[in-house]
C-alpha cells in the first residue's frame, strides 16, 4: 500500500486543520500555478510567496492547484497524494516532480474557483469537460514552449471570439509546443487560420489548421 499525502488547505478563510495519518507532514497550500517574477502583476497585496531557482512542486491534473512541496517529501520512490481542492488523488513519482526554472511569485488559489469546483463537483460535472467549446477547434503547432493559454487568447482574439485555449503538456507539466483554440463562430475560426498561419514568434513560424480535419488534433489527449 502506498502512503497517501494529504495537501491540506490553508486558503483566505481557512480554520480547519487537516487530519494527517500515518505520518507528520506540514499544512501545504493551494497556489495558482507560480509566475516568473519577471512576468509578474504589480499588485504586491495579490502576492502570497516568491521563491528562488530549483524549488520544487506538483500540480493537480484536474483542478490545476499546485503545491509547493520538496522533493524529499515523496521519498525515494514517489507516494500517493491527494489534491485538498478537488480530491483527486493519484501517484506521484518524485522524478517527476515540477522544478521551477526561474524566480517565481505565487498567487493564492482563487476562493471563487474552490466554489465553482466543490459546485461543479457535487453537480457531477466532471472537471475535465469544463473548457467552453466553440463552432470550431483549431490546432496550433510549432509554438515556443514558454507561450501559455492566455498567450493564445491574445493572439486569437483580434478574430473572434475565444471560447477557451489548452496548451498541451507532458508529465513534467512543460509545454509539448502544441495546443487548441476554440472559437465561438466557424467563420472567425477560418479567418484566424488565414490570418495566422505560418505566424513567426520568437523565431518560429506557428501552424494553425482546422483541430477536426484528419490529423489536425491526432496528438490531442
Amino acid at each position: 500500500a502506498f502512503e497517501m499525502i494529504s495537501l491540506c488547505k490553508l486558503l483566505l478563510v481557512a480554520t480547519s486543520v487537516c487530519e494527517i495519518q500515518s505520518f507528520i507532514l506540514p499544512s501545504l497550500k493551494p497556489y495558482q500555478k507560480p509566475s516568473h517574477l519577471k512576468i509578474a502583476g504589480s499588485n504586491e497585496n495579490s502576492v502570497s510567496e516568491q521563491g528562488k531557482f530549483g524549488d520544487t512542486g506538483i500540480k493537480c491534473s484536474s483542478c490545476s492547484a499546485f503545491y509547493l512541496l520538496p522533493s524529499d517529501m515523496l521519498g525515494e520512490k514517489g507516494k500517493r497524494v491527494k489534491c485538498e481542492v478537488c480530491g483527486h488523488t493519484w501517484f506521484q513519482n518524485r522524478d517527476r516532480i515540477i522544478t521551477l526554472e526561474q524566480e517565481y511569485t505565487t498567487k493564492d488559489f482563487p476562493l471563487e474557483k474552490v466554489k465553482e469546483i466543490h459546485s461543479k463537483l457535487e453537480k457531477g460535472v466532471s472537471l475535465s469537460s469544463t473548457k467552453k467549446k466553440g463552432e470550431m477547434s483549431l490546432f496550433v503547432g510549432n509554438l515556443p514552449f514558454t507561450l501559455t493559454e492566455q498567450d493564445l487568447v491574445d493572439l486569437f482574439k483580434d478574430y473572434g471570439d475565444v471560447m477557451s485555449t489548452t496548451i498541451v503538456k507532458d508529465a513534467m507539466d512543460r509545454s509539448r509546443g502544441f495546443g487548441f483554440v476554440e472559437m465561438e463562430k466557424k467563420s472567425e475560426g477560418k479567418e484566424a487560420m488565414e490570418g495566422l498561419q505560418n505566424y513567426q514568434i520568437n523565431g518560429r513560424a506557428i501552424t494553425v489548421r482546422d483541430g477536426n480535419a484528419r490529423g489536425g488534433n491526432s496528438n490531442r489527449r
